[in-house]
This record gives C-alpha cells, structure tokens and sequence, in this order.
C-alpha cells in the first residue's frame, strides 16, 4: 500500500483520471460474465475525458492586497480556479454524455 501515497488523489478530477485509466485497462484484459466489458469501456473513458479535460482547464487566480491598518501589509493571493475553454467544455460534455449512456446501458444490463 506504500504506492498509494504518491498518486495524489487531492481533486475529484485526479480521482476521475485514475479510476478512468484503470477501468479501461480493466475492461480490455478482464473479461466478466455479468458486466459487458464495452460498457465498463464506456463510462471509464468518459470517466478519463471528464477529468483530463477538467485537469487542463485549472488556471491560477491572483489578487493583489493592498496595505491595510486592519488586515496588515500588502500581499500577493494565489489560488487555484476552473475555467473551462470551449475545447475543455467539448471534452467535458463528450466525456459526460460517454459516461450517462454507457452507465445507463450497464446498469439496465445488469437488471433486465
């Protein structure tokens, strides 16, 4: 378990890469009775799209404080924002619409 500290699993985008990659792998070499494998297939690569393109959309916010007698000296924030362009916004929507038709179709396979 000592590998699992490194894969930084901090943003639910990181989570939805990982589970994406692995759910592709697992479907192409790990054949199942009861799940069809392209299914599997399907919803791990919107799974992958969805985080990749919310992965390249993360931009980085900058304010400038100015000096305040309440609130100290001046100062330099930074923190982390999503800001989808339109090819970021395609990918997402591909990867969305990947993920609800093919986790649609495993879940109606599963009961009928």
């Amino acid at each position: 378990m000592e590998f699992l500290k490194n894969l930084k699993l901090n943003n639910w985008w990181s989570l939805l890469v990982y589970i994406g990659f692995f759910g592709i792998i697992g479907s192409l070499f790990i054949k199942t009775d009861f799940v069809d494998s392209k299914n599997i297939f399907g919803v791990s690569l919107g799974f992958l799209f969805i985080g990749l393109s919310t992965l390249s959309a993360i931009k980085t916010a900058i304010k400038f404080k100015e000096a305040n007698a309440y609130t100290g000296g001046p100062a330099i924030l930074c923190w982390p924002i999503i800001k989808h362009n339109f090819f970021s916004g395609l990918i997402t929507l591909i990867g969305a619409t990947l993920a609800v038709i093919f986790g649609t179709r495993t879940i109606v396979s599963l009961f009928w």
